[in-house]
Formats: structure tokens, sequence, C-alpha cells
């Protein structure tokens, strides 16, 4: 079994005001991973920032080279989204 963990530092394109137009902002994107890619998602950092927001994924799998091709497609989809910009993305593997 492996497991890949992710941190994934996000830039909020769309200049959120207050924090109620964050949350609202980061929880359409996550629930689109969610949606799109049936992984665990949560806000894990930079909680009280406006325009930056760092959220944590992990992906369970039996095949490594699958998580690798998970964590790259979910790249590729939040970097086509307009809403957010990715600033850095940390991944951590671990097997049992």
């Amino acid at each position: 079994m492996f497991i890949l963990a992710a941190k994934i530092t996000l830039f909020l394109n769309d200049h959120p005001k207050n924090l109620k137009e964050k949350r609202s902002l980061i929880n359409s994107v996550k629930q689109k991973i969610i949606n799109k890619f049936k992984v665990s998602i949560a806000e894990v950092a930079d909680n009280e920032k406006l325009h930056i927001t760092t959220i944590g994924l992990a992906i369970v799998s039996n095949n490594k080279k699958l998580l690798d091709q998970t964590i790259c497609k979910i790249e590729d989809f939040l970097s086509s989204m307009k809403n957010v910009s990715i600033i850095n993305v940390v991944t951590n593997y671990y097997s049992q």
C-alpha cells in the first residue's frame, strides 16, 4: 500500500474581500477536486490570510505510479482553474 500526502499552496486570483468569500471559494475548489479525483482534502494552513491558502490532500493506492499520475492530474486541473494559481506543491510518499 502506498500513500501520497501533498501540501499545495494556492494564490486566490479572485481577491476575496473577507474570510467568508475566501471560504466559499476554497470550498468550491475542494469540492471540485473531491468530485473529480475522489481524494481526501482539507485546508491545512494560511487560514487567516485572504489571498493565500494551503490545502492538504491524501491519496491511497496499491500502485505508486497511479499516485504520481493522480497528483499530476490534480496539478493540471488546478492550473486550468482561473480563480487560483499554484504557488508551491510538496509531496511525500509513504509505504507499508
